[in-house]
């Protein structure tokens, strides 16, 4: 469960669920809702999370039951806004995490959609 796994991340460093999610500019309710439906965040969400924490987003999603092929589809419906705030240096390792988990294919789609929405912001 994918919230189990978000908390144990909180509590090594040592805060809470609600102030990491306050930290992301993310709602309140967003965690509580991954806990008592046993979803999962958007891909921009686990892409902030992984920012956030310093984590690579392959460890996140090997949390959660998101494919990368999934996750990659998943990025392509993003809006550009599910991405403000990470900066471009984050965007750089973000698809360096990435490229551990994807085939080169993959990796060039990443590529393209994080590019792509960055030039719409």
């Amino acid at each position: 469960m994918f919230y189990s796994y978000f908390e144990s991340l909180c509590e090594q460093k040592g805060i809470t669920v609600n102030k990491a999610c306050k930290e992301m500019n993310l709602s309140r309710s967003v965690a509580a809702k991954w806990k008592s439906t046993n979803t999962e965040p958007s891909m921009g969400t686990m892409i902030k999370i992984s920012t956030y924490f310093g984590i690579p987003i392959g460890e996140l999603l090997a949390h959660s039951n998101k494919s990368a092929d999934s996750s990659i589809e998943a990025l392509k419906k993003e809006s550009p806004d599910s991405l403000s705030g990470i900066e471009a240096d984050d965007k750089n390792q973000i698809i360096s995490n990435l490229s551990k988990n994807l085939t080169d294919s993959q990796k060039d789609t990443v590529i393209a959609l994080l590019s792509e929405l960055s030039q719409r912001q």
